[in-house]
């Protein structure tokens, strides 16, 4: 049995596409019926091309398919099948993240807890180091504006000298 999507490039083919044609009993899939296209690739100069994939129940009969495609640009390669294998969709890779996230989160709390930190603490400590980093800041600034301070002191009682022998 074999069905096809037409314009497809196995690169191109989705997760929700992929499997949907799982579902459908498919096993195997081959890119094939090659075309160059009007349009040039900028980058190389050669025509761009278009193909199909088709889906296949019996590897043999996707062998036998993959065999009879041959490339635009050489007749020496051949088309290849590929075992269709159930890919992650979109919504299920935000939902495992998420997922992940919460799990990450509840074993900090539970170390958190095994080390007498409760959730309130935490929230304090962590409130802590934000404005220590702040001092630490503030007070790097106000040695930056102290040495800039005794440049312009400088500057002033030079200026005020030559003014004066003037």
């Amino acid at each position: 049995m074999t069905t096809m999507i037409k314009g497809g490039s196995r690169f191109l083919l989705s997760a929700e596409e992929n499997n949907e044609m799982m579902e459908q009993g498919y096993k195997y899939m081959v890119e094939g019926d090659w075309k160059t296209t009007e349009s040039i690739d900028p980058w190389s100069g050669m025509p761009n091309t278009t193909s199909n994939l088709h889906f296949f129940t019996d590897y043999e009969e996707a062998k036998e398919y993959a065999d009879a495609q041959t490339w635009v640009f050489c007749s020496d390669i051949h088309g290849e099948v590929e075992e269709l294998k159930r890919k992650e969709t979109r919504a299920e890779c935000a939902e495992r993240m998420a997922r992940e996230a919460e799990e990450r989160k509840a074993r900090k709390i539970a170390r958190d807890l095994a080390k007498g930190i409760t959730p309130e603490k935490r929230k304090a400590l962590n409130s802590l180091k934000r404005h220590e980093g702040t001092v630490k800041a503030l007070e790097a600034e106000i040695e930056r504006l102290r040495a800039e301070l005794e440049v312009e002191k400088k500057i002033v009682a030079r200026k005020t000298e030559e003014i004066e022998r003037m």
